[in-house]
């Protein structure tokens, strides 16, 4: 297993947001991540991420300890997120908010590479290279130029994930992308994903589209209440008694 959370603990003053909360997550895999609003699911990808301490409990990531890591140590382990909000920059372009998308293997300080004096250094030529390919490959070189705030939210979803690709990660945790898509844009995202995976990059993701999510990963679990209430593959979730009755109900999970 690539990542694995065992017994995670973290409450908020009387509320237990995680309740000895474990997951397991193979190499290359898509896992997803569902259940109610309020049922821990962005508590535990805070916490693996580093952005929030937990209280108790352990989360190992490709053979190390990352439970006490701040978030930028992490990333340098080859584990990123994306956020369901843009944690871009609006007025600059496209392009300059993937050039300067934090720690990506070429550069010692993405900066740099707003500096046109130092756009034909090698390492910085590999970075504008990637940018290009990762462009081409989500179908949005034409937004090249535009500032980010104002492109529409489902182009800013996949600005937003080329950016986390641009760190070169192991795993790439996903928070809610496919939030505001349309049947089209799902299509699209599904082939991006499952691109991600062909690429070797294990993925995490948190979905409320239960249709989309159950149909895309290859293992599964449920959160309610802090607590992992069911896991398995995704024809043994739609059947798990527990599951049903705390949160799949009478939704429809067909395609």
């Amino acid at each position: 297993m690539i990542l694995e959370t065992n017994n995670l603990v973290k409450n908020f003053g009387g509320v237990k947001a995680l309740q000895s909360a474990s997951i397991s997550v193979a190499k290359a895999s898509i896992t997803g991540l569902i259940g109610p609003n309020g049922a821990g699911k962005t508590t535990l990808f805070n916490a693996i991420s580093g952005f929030l301490p937990i209280d108790s409990g352990s989360i190992s990531f490709d053979g190390y300890e990352i439970g006490k890591l701040n978030p930028s140590k992490i990333v340098k382990l080859g584990l990123t997120r994306t956020f369901q909000t843009s944690s871009g920059f609006p007025s600059m372009s496209v392009w300059e908010n993937i050039m300067t998308s934090g720690s990506n293997e070429y550069l010692e300080s993405p900066f740099k590479v707003l500096r046109p004096s130092k756009l034909l250094r090698e390492k910085e030529l590999k970075v504008s290279n990637k940018v290009r390919t990762m462009l081409k490959r989500f179908d949005l070189k034409e937004l090249l130029d535009k500032p980010l705030g104002d492109i529409s939210i489902v182009e800013m979803r996949f600005v937003e994930i080329i950016r986390q690709l641009m760190t070169s990660p192991k795993i790439l945790l996903m928070d809610e992308p496919a939030s505001g898509f349309g049947p089209d844009d799902l299509d699209r995202l599904r082939e991006i994903i499952k691109w991600i995976q062909d690429e070797g990059i294990t993925i995490l993701l948190i979905e409320h589209n239960l249709p989309f999510v159950l149909n895309i990963v290859d293992y599964v679990y449920v959160l309610s209440n802090g607590r992992v209430i069911g896991d398995g593959l995704p024809s043994e979730i739609v059947k798990n008694k527990a599951v049903i009755e705390n949160y799949i109900g009478k939704q429809n999970v067909s395609h």
